[in-house]
């Protein structure tokens, strides 16, 4: 009966690992698809491939930081359909409680494990993903930065 027991608590604490390890990949992965969405869409207006992105919401010559930061949460979300840790960040005010990958945050709070979060700084968005507690701790999360507009 011991050494059902023994095996069993090694079992759970390897089966722990094991998924906690998961999640934070996943976590790390859905950062990379959203981030490769963004770069393809950016570059299509710079390259003078359209005139229009992110589902024709956006006109390629008027996109500034906050323009695109509210249209990329539709397709955004298609892309990201869930958090990897399965919770519905409490701070969602007036979004419906289910589970999505991407909402517009601060990253560094503890809720947002698992979520990409994104904010605008003038012509630039910012993408954060927390893939660890604390979020605060800089190794803990991913953070990348996207010019709206063509250099000038």
């Amino acid at each position: 009966m011991a050494i059902i027991g023994i095996l069993a608590s090694v079992g759970i604490t390897a089966y722990s690992g094991y998924t906690a390890s998961a999640k934070a990949v996943k976590a790390k992965s859905n950062h990379k698809v959203l981030h490769k969405y963004l770069s393809t869409e950016f570059l299509r207006c710079e390259i003078g491939l359209v005139d229009e992105i992110m589902d024709g919401v956006i006109d390629c010559d008027e996109r500034d930081g906050a323009t695109v930061m509210g249209a990329i949460m539709v397709p955004a979300r298609r892309i990201i359909q869930s958090n990897p840790y399965g919770m519905p960040n409490p701070a969602q005010h007036g979004t419906p409680r289910r589970e999505v990958g991407v909402i517009i945050d601060a990253a560094q709070e503890d809720i947002n494990l698992g979520y990409i979060t994104v904010n605008s700084s003038g012509n630039d968005i910012v993408l954060h993903t927390c893939f660890q507690i604390p979020c605060n701790a800089a190794e803990n999360r991913i953070q990348t930065w996207f010019r709206t507009r063509d250099r000038e």
